[in-house]
């Protein structure tokens, strides 16, 4: 019975792997093109894209969700930046953010809760704990998004320059507001994710482009508290190249 069930099974498996690799052929030739590195996951249930921009590993994963507030699959990004670990923001969708809202208000309530749950995830904590800008000098951008961060001043920073202009143009395309999506900096890294049931080449060539803008505007504020005069390098206008290790290795496999 087990042979014959062994026997089912690795032709379902091989088909599935045979599906998702042409269905993923178009996210393979995008990447090549772009002179990344794809890869997929060992468990056949996503993919990888590797980069870096000079010398610091850049990551793309689609694949199964990590988040509560998201169903099914999500797009992911990720690139160390050495960024201040005072510089802690976020920005997000106002349906996510109202939802965190619940969520968090509904947790930290409870009888005999008195600190922040340490277990939920950071966007949660930092919608309970974080002030809110009132986005004041981005009118156009206040009723699809939210930003967060201690102080303000930093958030509103950041979206100051071209990310708030990259963000209205994604959102006018292939990010329908009602889609859970959050950019973030912690722990000097800057992270991105959003809700992605199946990748296509339009949503990932043009998340990755407000990600990398959100990477160079991230180095400026950075700069900026620093040296005033000093700019940051556009990481949108370099080529970025295969890095030569995997960035589980780099990053000590954090999810």
């Amino acid at each position: 019975m087990l042979k014959t069930l062994q026997r089912w099974l690795s032709p379902q498996r091989a088909a599935r792997a045979t599906a998702s690799t042409n269905a993923w052929l178009d996210v393979a030739e995008w990447a090549v093109h772009k002179g990344y590195t794809f890869k997929r996951t060992r468990e056949g249930d996503g993919f990888v894209i590797d980069a870096n921009f000079s010398g610091k590993p850049w990551r793309l994963e689609w694949g199964p969700s990590q988040r509560a507030y998201i169903n099914s699959h999500e797009l992911r990004f990720r690139m160390e930046l050495q960024l201040p670990s005072s510089l802690q923001m976020l920005v997000l969708n106002r349906p996510l953010l109202k939802q965190l809202e619940n969520e968090s208000f509904e947790r930290y309530t409870e009888v005999n809760q008195t600190q922040v749950d340490v277990s939920t995830s950071e966007e949660m904590r930092w919608v309970a704990m974080f002030a809110q800008s009132d986005l004041a000098g981005q009118r156009a951008l206040k009723p699809h998004f939210a930003a967060l961060s201690s102080p303000p001043s930093h958030v509103e920073a950041w979206l100051k320059g071209d990310l708030a202009a990259a963000l209205l143009l994604v959102s006018a395309s292939v990010l329908p507001v009602e889609v859970p999506m959050v950019l973030m900096s912690l722990r000097g890294r800057a992270y991105m994710r959003t809700a992605l049931p199946e990748p296509n080449v339009a949503t990932l060539d043009a998340m990755s482009k407000v990600f990398a803008t959100a990477c160079t505007e991230a180095l400026r504020v950075s700069t900026s508290s620093i040296d005033a005069t000093a700019t940051s390098p556009s990481i949108a206008a370099y080529e970025l190249a295969p890095v030569t290790s995997a960035w589980q290795s780099e990053l000590g496999g954090e999810k």
